[in-house]
């Protein structure tokens, strides 16, 4: 059975050696804008997930099948059972809740993170 989690894609994190890579040539001198380019688009996708993770988390989420073809299309979730159907009213994509879920691979909000942060300075 298709339970719609397929057709779900999140950016990966990008590799601090790439962001590293990217500040070390740009101090030399040697900024090559194609690895800039790359690195800055890298670093958009992965935020725009962060982003539709938190939307969803608060109510609101958006079809994959719609938004990898170009639309946009949301779905208004009900409560934070897992079993709740989520069901897109154009393409009729669908899946729970729970499997939507399981398949965010940031974990946390960036509020909780940015908890996590402060409290390792102290």
């Amino acid at each position: 059975m298709n339970d719609g989690v397929d057709e779900i894609k999140w950016a990966p994190r990008v590799p601090k050696r790439k962001i590293r890579n990217l500040y070390e040539s740009e101090a030399s001198g040697l900024l090559d804008e194609d690895f800039l380019n790359d690195v800055g688009l890298s670093l958009y996708l992965r935020c725009e997930s962060i982003l539709t993770v938190g939307q969803a988390q608060r109510g609101e989420v958006l079809c994959p099948r719609c938004q990898n073809s170009g639309y946009r299309s949301a779905i208004t979730r009900r409560s934070h059972r897992n079993e709740e159907m989520l069901k897109c009213p154009k393409c009729s994509w669908h899946t729970t809740w729970g499997a939507y879920f399981k398949t965010d691979r940031t974990r946390m909000d960036s509020r909780t993170r940015f908890r996590e942060v402060m409290l390792a300075r102290e």
